[in-house]
């Protein structure tokens, strides 16, 4: 299996979300960074955290993670909070 660099991310917080959105939409991916177990979060500026998906899998990841950003998922149309 081929994987594809999808993102990068200066944060490991921000890889672990969108590695959330991927996994509740059964997509595979793996986030890869070394922040020093959150010690060293500088080390990030030169190395950043890396989320890689399956090559024949990156279209959807990266449909899953716009409409995520977009709100425009099928929970989007729930959103109507009237008190």
């Amino acid at each position: 299996m081929d994987t594809v660099l999808l993102r990068t991310y200066r944060f490991r917080y921000e890889g672990d979300i969108d590695r959330a959105i991927l996994d509740e939409a059964g997509i595979r991916c793996v986030l890869v960074g070394d922040d020093a177990g959150g010690l060293g979060p500088h080390i990030m500026s030169v190395n950043p955290i890396r989320l890689f998906v399956a090559e024949e899998e990156a279209e959807a990841a990266q449909h899953a993670l716009t409409e995520h950003q977009t709100g425009s998922g099928e929970d989007s149309a729930n959103t109507d909070v009237t008190p």
